[in-house]
């Protein structure tokens, strides 16, 4: 069905449509539109090109085998006013970001977003909007993406489309930074009161890109030790390097430490300064568990414990203050396990949970206890929000957690989705390349699944598997049984309570 402005440049597999070999048109009454039908169609694939809306039906009958389907009803056009594709917004800082879509401006009118979906992706955590539904027109959508390892690189694509067919591809790359300090510790000798030692440190980016630090501070500041000179420079391109000053002037006899730290904003590089004999000592630094959902599966973040002196601490005990919603969880894959050693400039990360039970902030204080040094303390925090029917599990799986097929189907499951299954791979298949189908599918809960295929009249050709199956991600490969007719099917995943299908084309 095509507007009569465009038939002339309507085509089919290329060729006007008027023209085509066996087609024949007939005015659609009281319209500006004009039917044309194309008859006895070789079997594969078929195209029509309009530069306008344009309707598809597909329709075929004999005395034992009938079917019928819309190829396209003409949604949206090549030539709609709505040239705008839609636009991104990010908020967030390191190695956690929001991203935000929008397609709402008035002139002209927005077509608003129909799609938005994952192209591909690295190392990167990408959960989308728990609310958004695909080809629900939307003014704006969002999705939540993170690094999951910050020592690796990492790349998520993500594309967004609107309904008159603009598109936005979304690229997030990371590359962690490789910094390195020259030497890891200064010293400056025993302290002697009223004279000023001046040591370099330098500071080497053996990474691939540019290392832009955001601050340089020394964590007390107030031990006697000075920052004389950081240079102009706020960047240090790849292969390159910076030497920085630091002066010192003993406030006292006493042995003395602090510590400069380097920040880039998400990571930090520390160097130990120090002058005298310095007894055993150690600090701590805390972790922000951000946001999570009331009622979440455990979480968990990192704090750590360094050594700022030259003889070996022992921490022997951790706590928090909080326990209901902070936990230290001993014999965790990080290295929980105590007693443990940190030897001269050590530094050692340990897992903390975070369980919120309700909206709000939630802080802690942690202990840490050495038999050498004593307690030091820090500080943990995190904040709950009410979840927006996200579950947020942890899916066993066949197939890789970085892989986007396991993202994309654990998300649907977190968004409440009992069952879940991706597009037959591949589809349309053809027996000349192809001999299997290969299925992607998930379950939020454990329970009876059965994969079956039909045909266009609902019969049941064939069970590709009906068993139990515990919660999880899964995949499948078919194989086509040789007496199983070219044509089209249905594909029927049932649950317990939910049923899915797909279609699925067999060719020569």
């Amino acid at each position: 069905m095509v507007h009569n402005n465009v038939k002339n440049k309507t085509t089919f597999d290329g060729q006007p449509i008027a023209s085509f070999k066996g087609t024949t048109q007939k005015p659609i009454p009281f319209s500006n539109y004009t039917a044309f039908t194309v008859a006895s169609l070789s079997p594969g694939k078929h195209e029509v090109n309009s530069d306008s809306g344009v309707g598809v039906y597909v329709y075929s009958y004999s005395s034992n085998d009938s079917y019928a389907w819309s190829g396209n009803l003409g949604i949206g056009s090549f030539n709609d006013p709505d040239t705008i594709p839609p636009k991104v917004s990010t908020s967030g800082s390191c190695f956690d970001a929001l991203v935000t879509v929008t397609d709402n401006h008035r002139s002209p009118i927005a077509s608003k977003i129909s799609t938005m979906k994952l192209d591909s992706v690295f190392n990167m955590a990408y959960n989308p909007d728990p609310t958004y539904t695909e080809g629900v027109e939307r003014d704006s959508t969002s999705y939540a993406m993170n690094v999951i390892d910050i020592t690796k690189e990492a790349y998520l694509k993500v594309e967004t489309f609107d309904y008159a067919g603009n598109r936005t591809t979304i690229t997030s790359t990371y590359t962690p930074p490789l910094i390195i300090s020259t030497p890891r510790i200064i010293d400056y000798g025993m302290p002697k009161v009223g004279m000023t030692d001046c040591q370099y440190i330098t500071f080497t980016n053996h990474g691939n890109t540019s290392y832009s630090y955001k601050s340089i501070q020394l964590y007390f500041g107030n031990h006697g030790f000075t920052i004389d000179s950081a240079g102009s420079i706020t960047a240090i391109p790849a292969g390159d390097s910076t030497v920085m000053k630091i002066c010192f002037s003993a406030l006292s006899p006493n042995a003395i430490t602090d510590t400069l730290e380097l920040s880039d904003g998400c990571s930090m590089l520390r160097t130990l300064l120090a002058a005298g004999h310095i007894p055993p000592d150690y600090i701590a630094f805390g972790e922000n568990f951000k946001c999570e959902p009331v009622g979440s599966v455990t979480k968990l973040a990192e704090a750590s414990v360094e050594n700022i002196s030259k003889d070996s601490v022992t921490i022997d005990s951790i706590w928090v203050d909080d326990p209901i919603h902070f936990g230290f969880i001993a014999n965790m894959p990080k290295g929980n396990n105590l007693p443990f050693v940190l030897s001269w400039n050590g530094q050692h990360f340990i897992e903390f949970s975070f369980m919120p039970d309700s909206a709000g902030s939630f802080s802690t204080i942690a202990h840490f206890h050495s038999i050498e040094a004593g307690e030091r303390t820090t500080t943990l925090q995190g904040c709950g929000i009410n979840p927006a029917s996200v579950n947020f599990g942890n899916y066993p799986s066949l197939l890789s957690k970085n892989n986007s097929e396991y993202i994309a189907l654990s998300s649907r499951l977190d968004r409440g989705e009992k069952i879940s299954i991706l597009p037959a791979v591949p589809n349309p298949v053809s027996r000349n390349g192809n001999i299997s189908v290969r299925f992607a599918f998930g379950l939020s809960e454990p329970g009876v699944l059965k994969l079956s295929l039909y045909d266009m009249l609902g019969k049941e050709m064939t069970v590709i598997f009906n068993k139990n199956y515990a919660s999880g991600i899964y995949e499948i490969r078919f194989a086509l049984p040789a007496n199983l007719p070219d044509g089209n099917y249905i594909y029927r995943l049932a649950g317990e309570s939910n049923v899915l299908s797909g279609k699925l084309v067999i060719l020569h």
